[in-house]
């Protein structure tokens, strides 16, 4: 069974808080008889630490600790965002669709044809050589979760045209090809142009479906929410490469490319 890293992490941090709050008041009320009785203390290096406070939180500490420490896998290179696309962009938006399209078709709902993330919502890069679950959480440190939207090709148009006023962002399942001002010029999902009678499915995160990071344009078209935090997808991919002993690279397929270009791969 696959461990809960998200969940394990949180009810740590929750007992961890619960702790210094409970402390504290308990403190205040042995100290304190009234409010006109308080005094502003500097937490300076003058202040010293409160033995029973270091002892009930030194076991939920040293948990947290041991359990963000742990090595999950190993990558062969630095990984990193950067617009319009890179490594760390094509690697993450494609875990992100491997999850939603296998949770789909677990569930008997409507499979995901391609996939966005927000090159924003990558926070650090992971770099080359051993990956810990502190390095994901760093990576990806909001409380998001998987979502898919169906979109008509026109809202298909309407998102890609987006992305490229933004300069790029991590998508997977689809390929831009843009001109020398960056307006699409052909667009593709699963290597097919757009069918105008056509319903596509987007795997992303509920914050950009509800419009987060000016994506406006994918409000009102949820279709359903797969269930899965994004944290742990991520966690769960870099745990399984490890288990198969499986040096992790980033796919190298370009997905914005320059139509006019003798090379139409974006660096």
């Amino acid at each position: 069974m696959r461990k809960n890293y998200l969940y394990l992490a949180s009810l740590s941090i929750t007992a961890f808080l619960f702790i210094i709050i409970i402390r504290g008041q308990e403190k205040k009320s042995e100290t304190f008889a009234s409010k006109a009785e308080c005094t502003c203390l500097a937490a300076d290096s003058l202040v010293r630490p409160d033995s029973l406070m270091e002892a009930l939180i030194a076991p939920y500490r040293d948990t947290l600790n041991q359990m963000m420490s742990q090595t999950l896998c190993e990558t062969g290179e630095l990984l990193a965002a950067k617009r319009p696309e890179s490594n760390l962009m094509r690697l993450l938006s494609s875990v992100l669709l491997q999850a939603s399209q296998n949770v789909a078709r677990e569930h008997g709902l409507p499979v995901p044809d391609f996939s966005l993330l927000n090159a924003g919502g990558m926070r650090a890069p992971i770099a080359k050589g051993k990956v810990s679950v502190q390095d994901v959480f760093q990576v990806a440190p909001f409380e998001n979760a998987a979502v898919v939207l169906n979109l008509d090709s026109a809202d298909v148009a309407a998102l890609v045209a987006h992305i490229c006023q933004r300069g790029g962002e991590a998508i997977a399942g689809i390929t831009v090809d843009v001109d020398s001002d960056w307006h699409p010029v052909d667009i593709r999902i699963g290597g097919e142009p757009l069918h105008g009678g056509r319903i596509y499915r987007l795997a992303t995160i509920d914050y950009l479906a509800t419009g987060g990071d000016g994506f406006e344009c994918l409000v009102g078209h949820l279709e359903y929410e797969s269930g899965i935090p994004v944290r742990n997808v991520l966690i769960d991919y870099f745990a399984e490469a490890g288990r198969k002993g499986e040096v992790v690279w980033a796919p190298t397929d370009a997905r914005i490319r320059f139509a006019d270009a003798e090379t139409t791969t974006i660096k």
